[in-house]
């Protein structure tokens, strides 16, 4: 893929300090690749939501061309105020685009920043503008229950290309009117509601001798990051996110009983484990889940003997240090991890 072309980023972008750089790796599961991360302050293991990892357009764009990563990332967060419409494999193989998308693009054509996307086949819209309190960003569905864009204003960071659309405006504008009549045309999928935050997924391959990780280092979710202003509820210790913050101070829970955790913006939960990670800047939030510690694990109990806990990985994990190990040499190779 070629470089972002960096002189057609705008200012209202590139005048705030969060930005990262990041490494596409292709697998088997993800053809298109997934694109990882990396801090622009020391390389190491960037994060969407740990601002000691995030640093100047100048810095970025220096590290990009040095090392030649992938690209740059701004990082959305709610005080800057600012959203990104993401739409996804809508400019078909002769350069056209999808009716949706086109109908969707026809209401910022000239009003304000939009590109093309990394993998060339997607736009990104991007405005002044946040979504509702306690909103989370994802995936939306039309009328029909087909996915068809995405909507972000925090907690997220964006591959910034700056192929700008010739229908684009070269900055940022207000478009909070815009964003809301998305949003309530493009829906959220509905999830059944539970009386308690589950955790459905354990991760098997930690167990040795009857005994995961968790069990063996004492990680208790309420010590990690208990809620911020937490208060009892039914669904247990409940109040703001320790790690993204939270607008309602509502967004985040944890349940004693199971040493699990759910955070309500990005509908997503974990044990013990999963938000040491999060904590330490190793995961983001939104992509706890099954597999999410896959191809992280010399960072886990790299934070985890720093913190003291002493774990031989060895014995424990012999899978999962090879599972990934291909990707995990290309990032050692350019002197990333």
């Amino acid at each position: 893929m070629p470089q972002p072309k960096f002189s057609g980023i705008p200012h209202a972008l590139s005048s705030i300090p969060q930005w990262v750089v990041w490494k596409n790796i292709i697998s088997v599961k993800k053809p298109r690749g997934r694109k990882i991360p990396i801090s622009v302050r020391d390389l190491g293991a960037g994060s969407s939501t740990n601002p000691n990892t995030w640093g100047t357009f100048e810095t970025a764009k220096r590290l990009c061309e040095q090392y030649n990563f992938s690209g740059i990332g701004f990082v959305l967060t709610k005080d800057c105020g600012i959203f990104c419409a993401d739409i996804d494999e809508c400019i078909l193989e002769d350069g056209t685009i999808t009716d949706e998308a086109g109908g969707i693009i026809a209401g910022f054509e000239g009003k304000t920043y939009i590109e093309g996307s990394y993998h060339q086949d997607g736009v990104h819209i991007f405005g002044f503008g946040n979504l509702p309190d306690g909103e989370a960003g994802g995936k939306r569905k039309d009328e029909n229950g087909k996915e068809v864009i995405e909507f972000y204003d925090s907690g997220r960071f964006i591959a910034i290309t700056g192929w700008r659309l010739l229908a684009a405006h070269t900055d940022l504008v207000d478009h909070q009117r815009e964003l809301d009549k998305l949003l309530k045309r493009y829906t959220k999928s509905k999830k059944t509601a539970t009386s308690k935050p589950q955790t459905p997924h354990k991760h098997k391959s930690t167990k040795s001798c009857g005994k995961t990780i968790t069990d063996k280092t004492g990680l208790v979710c309420s010590h990690i990051g208990a809620p911020v202003g937490s208060r009892r509820t039914t669904n247990g210790l409940q109040g703001g996110h320790p790690f993204h913050g939270s607008t309602t101070g509502n967004n985040f829970s944890i349940n004693e009983d199971g040493n699990t955790w759910y955070c309500f913006r990005h509908e997503v939960g974990g044990g013990a484990l999963e938000l040491y990670a999060i904590s330490k800047g190793i995961i983001n939030c939104e992509d706890s889940g099954c597999g999410c510690l896959d191809g992280k694990w010399s960072e886990v109990f790299a934070a985890l003997n720093a913190d003291g806990y002493n774990i031989d990985p060895t014995p424990l994990l012999p899978s999962i240090f090879t599972k990934r190990r291909t990707a995990r040499e290309s990032l050692a190779s350019l002197g990333v991890i």
